[in-house]
């Protein structure tokens, strides 16, 4: 402590040139940490916020296909042109055909009847990975497998153009 208060009185500095290679990685870091902050802070639940807890790079969002990466991107927003359209028509929201509930990202790949023989394969997958069947896994970061599946059934249900 006393080293330390006599440093404080010198007249003395001394520079020392750091690059971007050591300063900028920190930065990135501290910046990062506070959008996670933030976005585990942020209280409404979104369809995003369900799937994706912390800020980071998606690593399966890196599709070979253009299509299929901007389809998992809005299916994960939980915005399609199919679910919601009516915003943009001024429309009242879609009702599932089959259901007759509000038509949702969740409501297509869980819950909906009119696509249950298609969803029988994802289903298998789940139960045989030991992975619970919610929207965080088949949408989520974790399982490219089940990403390819899941577009796989988008695509079988007919509405991968749709989305």
């Amino acid at each position: 402590d006393e080293q330390a208060k006599l440093a404080i009185r010198l007249d003395r500095t001394q520079e020392i040139q750091i690059g971007p290679r050591e300063y900028f990685p920190s930065v990135r870091r501290l910046i990062s940490d506070v959008y996670d902050r933030i976005w585990i802070d942020y209280s409404p639940y979104t369809a995003l916020k369900m799937i994706k807890e912390h800020v980071g790079q998606w690593d399966t969002s890196r599709r070979s296909n253009r299509r299929e990466e901007v389809v998992l991107c809005r299916m994960r927003l939980g915005h399609t042109r199919y679910t919601h359209s009516f915003l943009i028509d001024r429309e009242l929201p879609p009702d599932c055909v089959r259901c007759r509930c509000p038509l949702t990202v969740h409501h297509i790949l869980i819950e909906c009847q009119l696509y249950t023989a298609e969803r029988q394969p994802l289903l298998d997958i789940c139960h045989d990975q030991g992975l619970p069947f919610r929207i965080k896994t088949l949408l989520g970061d974790e399982h490219l497998e089940i990403i390819n599946d899941v577009m796989r059934y988008v695509k079988q249900c007919g509405l991968f153009k749709r989305l």
